[in-house]
């Protein structure tokens, strides 16, 4: 998507804290907190509608999983994959649900994640997904029960962040929770 700070009523005060035309990308993320960031230089004000729309696209909102019959099928989405251990050491987990468009996400390049954790590793969130499915002690001897951890979204390069696949694939009505719960955090 691009954004153009010229033809926005706030471009042309400097207010959009762009100062030429740059492209934002929904379909790469990463998790960021607001303390995290050093200081505010702008803001996309216009442009948000266009942004949210482009990462409900970007994110496949309600096409379903690789598993059905819907438009994700043969895509990766909904699919439990595993990051490569150097992904892991830096963001923390191992196994995440691809969440990428379904066109996208048959390219393999980037898809987005939510990382699936051991709930009885990590406190729960109110947009957490819990699963509590025998299928999930596939993913360690320990684990009864996965959180879905929805607000540590992010991206992985298929080709080179992606290790492997697992044979797991979240039902549509745990990809329906997970969708609601992305809409929520976005305010899409």
């Amino acid at each position: 998507m691009r954004i153009d700070p010229a033809r926005t009523r706030y471009g042309a005060a400097g207010l959009t804290g762009f100062n030429r035309p740059t492209f934002v990308y929904p379909c790469r993320l990463i998790s960021a907190v607001s303390e995290d960031m050093d200081r505010m230089v702008g803001r996309l004000i216009d442009e948000m509608a266009e942004v949210r729309s482009a990462l409900a696209d970007a994110l496949g909102l309600r096409t379903g999983t690789c598993d059905g019959s819907g438009a994700a099928a043969g895509s990766w989405r909904g699919r439990v994959v595993r990051v490569t251990d150097g992904v892991a050491e830096e963001a923390g987990f191992l196994y995440g649900v691809v969440v990428t468009e379904p066109r996208y996400s048959r390219r393999r390049r980037y898809q987005l994640l939510i990382p699936l954790l051991n709930e009885d590793e990590f406190e729960h969130d109110a947009l957490d997904v819990r699963v509590a499915d025998p299928a999930v002690a596939l993913l360690g001897a320990e684990w009864t029960t996965a959180l879905i951890a929805t607000r540590l979204i992010q991206t992985a390069f298929h080709k080179h962040e992606i290790n492997a696949w697992t044979e797991l694939v979240v039902s549509e009505t745990i990809m329906t929770e997970i969708d609601d719960a992305l809409r929520s955090l976005f305010a899409l």
